[in-house]
């Protein structure tokens, strides 16, 4: 919304207080850069890591002729993997439709 305003009033040979206000305070929380510390990095890490071994995870269920690299088994060419056709991807696992992730 501020950045419509901007826009509109781009034009304007006076600028109110008010606007300016706004700005400075926008501009200062945005000087403001945290530096967090190692521990607070690496477990922010730890947590995306394991979303993504959750999402692989469930992806594999769906894919049980790929390896985890999805690298096509020695019998299989990869033309009926139905998750990459045209075709929309259906949860048909009825487990799978409450997950809920949490931090650890």
């Amino acid at each position: 919304m501020l950045i419509e305003y901007l826009f509109e009033c781009s034009d304007m040979e006076v600028i109110p207080k008010s606007l300016m206000k706004a700005l400075s305070l926008v501009n200062t929380r945005n000087v403001d850069h945290k530096v967090f510390p190692r521990e607070a990095v690496e477990q922010e890490t730890k947590c995306i890591l394991n979303v993504s071994a959750q999402v692989k995870e469930i992806f594999w269920q769906y894919i049980p002729d790929n390896d985890a690299y999805m690298e096509d088994s020695d019998d299989d060419d990869g033309e009926n993997c139905s998750l990459f056709d045209n075709e929309e991807f259906v949860n048909r696992d009825s487990r799978l439709q409450n997950i809920k992730l949490q931090a650890t």
